[in-house]
């Protein structure tokens, strides 16, 4: 979950081993929330510039945690939602780096530990990355399998209310 720093780090160091092999430099990110962002970049020099996106985070708790195989599906809380995401991306990057057309392109993979709540930490490094690249993808899958060209976004509000309560039956005269 977003508030699990331990769990957090969990997904924080396996997504940096996955992505290690790539040979790609990899760092930690701070954020003010605490739990820092994964970043990791190939061939910054390119002219052409990929942002792969993701995130660590789930909307479950640590008790909701466990996968399981069923036959050759991988099953459990937050699988298809963000970590099948990751893996595909992980793969694809794998067979990329094998061709020869990967040296003319640069890329970076962002992973944010804040998706779930609005990425209140992360959104300025999502704004500036996605700046100074050529193009952007975010690795969440679709609901049908397709790819998502756009999506609704979220929007926190805080509302502050002054006033004087009152019963509105019994003396709304009073209230403000």
């Amino acid at each position: 979950g977003s508030g699990d720093p331990e769990g957090l780090a969990e997904m924080h160091a396996a997504v940096a081993a996955h992505l290690a092999p790539l040979n790609c430099a990899i760092q930690d990110v701070p954020l003010a929330g605490g739990s820092p962002a994964l970043l990791a970049t190939m061939r910054p020099e390119a002219p052409l510039q990929v942002l792969l996106s993701g995130h660590l985070d789930t909307v479950y708790g640590r008790e909701q945690r466990g996968a399981r195989r069923e036959g050759g599906r991988l099953v459990g809380p937050g699988t298809a939602d963000m970590k099948g995401g990751l893996a595909v991306m992980i793969a694809a990057l794998q067979r990329f780096e094998a061709t020869p057309e990967a040296s003319a392109l640069g890329w970076r993979v962002v992973v944010t530990p804040d998706e779930e709540i609005g990425s209140p930490h992360s959104a300025q490094l999502l704004r500036e990355l996605a700046r100074s690249s050529s193009v952007g993808f975010v690795m969440e899958p679709a609901a049908d399998g397709g790819l998502v060209r756009s999506r609704k976004g979220v929007g926190v509000f805080r509302l502050v209310v002054h006033g004087r309560a009152a019963h509105a039956g019994r003396n709304p005269e009073d209230g403000r």
